[in-house]
């Protein structure tokens, strides 16, 4: 069966019934697009649009979204760490500052149900400090 050119543009415009849709791997969390680039949560294109405003009042300069580092152990590679936000901090002492944003839902009775922070990231993380003498500055 062939589809008609209506029928293509219904599919590929997410106007189709049943058409698979990938799920965020946190859950409901959307892809938001602030300026060309994609933040893989609300919090994180918030915090973009908070950075953009401090470097406009000229409280920090080289602001980079996604910054990355391939980890190479013994000439083989490892991994790649993307952090989410990398920026000279002029208010702080001038000193580059390195940000991960992080979501954490609490249940009614004060426990963590949900966390983004996940293992594989805190392992990211030592491996940046590690390797790179990089701290890497949580953001909730």
């Amino acid at each position: 069966m062939r589809w008609t050119e209506e029928q293509l543009q219904a599919y590929l415009n997410d106007e189709l019934p049943g058409k698979y849709k990938p799920v965020h791997k946190f859950g409901r969390a959307r892809r938001i697009e602030i300026d060309g680039y994609k933040f893989a949560s609300q919090k994180e294109a918030d915090r973009y649009v908070a950075l953009k405003w401090r470097e406009r009042a000229g409280e920090i300069t080289d602001l980079e979204p996604h910054p990355g580092w391939p980890i190479v152990v013994n000439k083989e590679p490892i991994c790649r760490v993307e952090l989410d936000f990398r920026y000279w901090d002029k208010v702080d002492g001038g000193k580059w500052v390195y940000e991960d944003v992080k979501s954490v839902r609490i249940d009614d009775h004060g426990r963590v149900k949900f966390s983004t922070d996940t293992s594989l990231s805190k392992i990211k993380r030592k491996l940046l400090k590690a390797i790179f003498g990089i701290e890497v500055t949580i953001v909730e």
